[in-house]
Parts: C-alpha cells; structure tokens; sequence
C-alpha cells in the first residue's frame, strides 16, 4: 500500500523494516530456497550435458563441407546410441523444468498485465527457456545439429545470467548485482554514444580508400 500511494520513504522505517524482514523469513525465504534449488538442479543438469556430450557430433549444413571447420570430419552418431542413462535423465528433467516454467512465466504475464514487460529479468527468462528448448528437444527425434549448439552457447551463457539475478535476492549479493547492472547501463550509454563517432569515422575511410587506390595505380 506505501509503494502504491507513494510512500515509499515510509518503508525505511524500524517498525516496516522488521515486519518486512519477518514476512519474507517467514513466508518468502522458504519459496525462494525452493525455487533455487530447483534452478541450481537445472542448472547443473545443463551443465552436465553440455560438458560431457561431444559438441562436433551434429550436422553442419551441406554448404560447410568445403570449407575448413573446427571439428574434425566425422560420421554423425546417433544420440540414442552414444548417450549415458545420467545424459537421458538430464535432457528430461531439463525439458520437464522449462515446459513448467513457461507455464509459471504466463501465468505472471496474466496477472502482471503490462508491468510484465518493463523487468528484464522476465526477458532473460524467456531466452533461456526458448534457447534450452531449441537446444535439447531435438534429442529426443535423434538429431543433432549445428543450430543446436548455437541455441545452447547462448541458452548456457543466459542460464548463468539469470542465476546473478537469484542471487540479489541475499543481502550480501544484491548491492553487487545492482553496480553490475548500472555499470552496463552507463556501459551501453557511452558505446551507443560514441557508436556514432566510429561509424563516422570507418566512413571517412569508406571514402578515402578509393582515392588511395587510384594514386598507387598510377605509380
């Protein structure tokens, strides 16, 4: 009610700031060691597979065969044949983890309404639930392809992401998480700022370059 009527100075008071303190031990600490440990299994879970499942046993696309690639030119083999039990279990539970929280994830959006699309985390948790979905489903049809491993380097790096965000909710975490993000903010400001001077910049040489090209010629 203080947020809603713009009393926000209120709640830095001893007596808000204890009952505060005691509803999230009592009700909301509980929920987010849940949730966190659910994710950490996820996370580990992901991992795992990553790690320990060969990378350059997919297809590349026929185009790629003449070039020189990072693997080795090997006959694919099938995933149903090569993966472990503890490889099986992991894609199910991750698969599992994301069908639920693209549930909870539009259940939110429902009673959020447009507020929804103002915090980024819900951003990052879309990409890494729609990246680890592009990532494992097609295990389970026993493929594996190059696009894969691109949805899952970013669906890892993502994953990763959105842990720093769990983590602020501790109090020793949460004051870092917060510079973190200011710092990328004022980052992204100075890039796009002086984005402008570079592209100038490389254009004056676009139109240097030709006149450069003439005089050698000459000689």
């Amino acid at each position: 009610m203080m947020v809603k009527f713009g009393r926000t100075n209120h709640l830095s008071h001893p007596l808000c700031e204890t009952l505060l303190r005691q509803k999230w031990l009592s009700y909301g600490f509980p929920i987010y060691m849940l949730n966190l440990s659910f994710y950490l299994l996820f996370l580990i879970l992901l991992s795992y597979f990553i790690i320990t499942f060969p990378a350059c046993n997919h297809h590349d696309p026929a185009s790629w065969h003449s070039l020189e690639q990072l693997c080795p030119k090997t006959i694919f083999v099938s995933f149903k044949t090569q993966a472990t039990i503890l490889q099986i279990i992991a894609i199910w539970c991750i698969i599992l983890y994301c069908f639920l929280n693209f549930i909870l994830e539009i259940i939110q959006f429902t009673q959020d309404g447009y507020d929804y699309f103002l915090d980024v985390e819900n951003y990052i948790q879309w990409t890494l639930y729609i990246t680890t979905s592009i990532f494992i489903l097609p295990f389970l049809f026993d493929q594996s392809w190059h696009y894969q491993w691109v949805a899952g380097s970013i669906s890892i790096f993502t994953a990763y992401l959105a842990l720093l965000f769990l983590l602020a909710r501790f109090d020793m975490y949460g004051i870092y998480v917060i510079m973190f993000l200011e710092i990328m903010k004022t980052l992204l400001h100075v890039l796009s700022l002086f984005s402008i001077l570079i592209i100038g910049f490389a254009l004056t040489f676009c139109v240097i370059r030709p006149f450069s090209q003439v005089k050698s010629a000459k000689r």
